[in-house]
């Protein structure tokens, strides 16, 4: 609710040969800066969706994108911004076993 014109002259101590021309100034500054609701964009800069490969632009779009109901894995996945991602533990394995590997890769493709 808007402040009365004596109670805010008296709590700027306006003095009163200049309580007039301050007082229309306010009534002015009020005018020109009616407040209004803030504006949240759903825009992002076009970005890649490692969930289903697609490229999205909007924010709702791409977090929809992790429900399981909007990717083809039926997964849901977490958006984890500026988290550090637990580090990738390699299994260590013989150059042995990573032979046999190939070798299986290579006849399962029949060269």
């Amino acid at each position: 609710m808007a402040m009365a014109r004596d109670e805010w002259l008296a709590l700027w101590s306006i003095p009163p040969e200049m309580a007039d021309d301050a007082w229309a100034e306010k009534q002015d500054f009020d005018a020109r800066h009616i407040t209004s609701a803030m504006v949240i964009s759903d825009y992002i800069d076009p970005v890649l969706s490692h969930a289903n490969g697609k490229m999205y632009d909007s924010k709702s779009g791409l977090y929809a994108s992790y429900l399981p109901s909007g990717n083809p894995q039926g997964e849901r996945y977490e958006c984890i911004g500026e988290k550090v991602a637990a580090p990738f533990e390699r299994k260590q394995s013989s150059r042995e076993e990573r032979m046999q590997a190939v070798k299986r890769t290579l006849d399962g493709m029949g060269i």
